[in-house]
């Protein structure tokens, strides 16, 4: 008891300033750990395959549900499944909720319209979702309204008490503890010897200034990194408007911002940079490899590209004209910092994907519409084991053994990943 007096009669010594800054410090760190994410909108995003821990996490959360409403007719009621990640900088847990829409309820809620008098209908939801404090009109009719159009931490739903299923990261749940504890006590301390040192909190120091100054400079530095990348992104995308088919933009700020904030879109859109590229490699003339050349070494300030697609069965397309595959593209530094690489094209040949995967280092690389057989592919698998290899929509040379594929043109890596008929190797 003694010891516990000793801090008890601390803690009444302290400051008031120290005890706000050390409150709001506390809130922002739960506001960041405590709450999750909805990872539902990134379910077919190309930077992840669904895991089956979370496939089984979501079903074990519609028999959930569908056992609690026994009443409820299955002809006319859908199920839908909610996923939140909690945890930073590891995620604790992934929990899943369940919905039952049942359709021959129609119903309106007032919280959710589109502007004016005119409400948007939705049906009946067991159980209702809840409404959050924070919300945002929804840009479309949505069947129950969007949980991810309103601050996640105002939304009960995003915050870890309810759930259908889940699954705890204990490890990572006493990490995120500890750097949450951990940074609550660092300020508290910090800001009561502050005060101490500098005899008050009114007083001001010429080193205070400098450090105010060097905080400023590197907060500024920053945001003209992101805004310049940003500016010459938006360059590159009318200069290379001819051979550059798609450029996909994706928020860069930092995890623990995102959480902060809650919503993306209130974010600036500097920090928002290219990550994908489709590129079509077009030419009306001869000087084909000068032309990737050219636009490779353009694609290589993209800082932030992680997954290039070289989309190449056009009719004018340059790899025809290229004299050397290897001298025109291996070089590219692009190539060479790409985690995903697709190849949509038939004009590649397996002399040429081999000395690709032998100076780059892809985790993923994706074929599709491509003349390979059967056996130079599992020939590329077995000389790269490290590298994932996906095909699919094999056109001509096939062999015997050699079973049809579907075939795909339009985003080779999004319908490699999402269709269940592909077979990922």
């Amino acid at each position: 008891m003694y010891p516990l007096r000793r801090i008890l009669a601390r803690c009444r010594r302290l400051h008031p300033f120290t005890w706000c800054v050390t409150a709001a410090v506390t809130l922002a760190m739960v506001l960041i750990v405590v709450p999750g994410e909805d990872i539902n909108a990134s379910y077919f995003s190309i930077r992840s395959i669904e895991k089956p821990e979370r496939v089984a996490l979501r079903f074990k959360a519609e028999q959930t549900v569908w056992e609690r409403y026994p009443d409820l007719s299955r002809s006319t009621t859908d199920v839908y499944t909610t996923s939140y990640q909690h945890g930073w900088p590891w995620p604790y847990l992934e929990r899943s909720r369940a919905f039952l829409i049942d359709f021959s309820q129609p119903d309106v809620v007032p919280e959710f319209k589109f502007g004016g008098d005119d409400y948007t209908p939705y049906y009946v939801s067991r159980p209702l979702p809840s409404t959050p404090w924070i919300w945002f009109y929804p840009e479309t009719d949505l069947i129950p309204p969007v949980t991810h159009r309103c601050i996640t931490w105002s939304n009960f739903d995003h915050w870890p008490l309810r759930s259908d299923s889940q699954q705890w990261y204990r490890v990572n749940l006493v990490l995120d503890s500890s750097i949450l504890l951990g940074v609550t006590l660092v300020t508290l301390v910090g800001t009561e010897q502050w005060i101490r040192w500098r005899g008050g909190l009114l007083k001001f120091r010429l080193v205070e200034l400098l450090g105010v100054l060097l905080l400023c400079s590197v907060a500024l530095g920053w945001q003209q990194y992101h805004a310049r990348l940003a500016q010459f992104e938006e360059g590159l995308t009318n200069e290379l408007y001819a051979s550059v088919g798609e450029l996909n933009r994706e928020l860069m700020a930092p995890l623990w911002l995102q959480k902060l904030v809650g919503y993306e879109p209130l974010l600036p859109d500097f920090l928002r940079h290219v990550t994908e590229c489709r590129y079509l490699g077009h030419t009306t003339h001869g000087q084909a490899e000068e032309l990737w050349q050219s636009d490779f070494k353009q694609l290589a300030k993209l800082d932030y590209l992680e997954e290039l697609t070289l989309s190449l069965d056009a009719e004018n397309t340059a790899k025809k004209k290229l004299p050397d595959f290897s001298k025109a593209v291996l070089p590219a530094e692009p190539l060479l910092k790409v985690q995903k690489l697709a190849i949509d094209g038939t004009h590649f040949k397996h002399a040429d994907l081999e000395a690709l995967l032998n100076v780059v280092a892809v985790e993923k690389l994706f074929l599709t519409n491509h003349r390979l057989t059967s056996a130079e592919v599992q020939q590329l698998m077995d000389r790269h084991p490290n590298i994932q290899v996906c095909t699919t929509g094999s056109t001509e040379r096939r062999d015997p053994n050699d079973s049809p594929s579907p075939s795909f043109s339009s985003d080779p890596i999004n319908e490699i990943e999402d269709n269940p008929l592909i077979q990922v190797q």
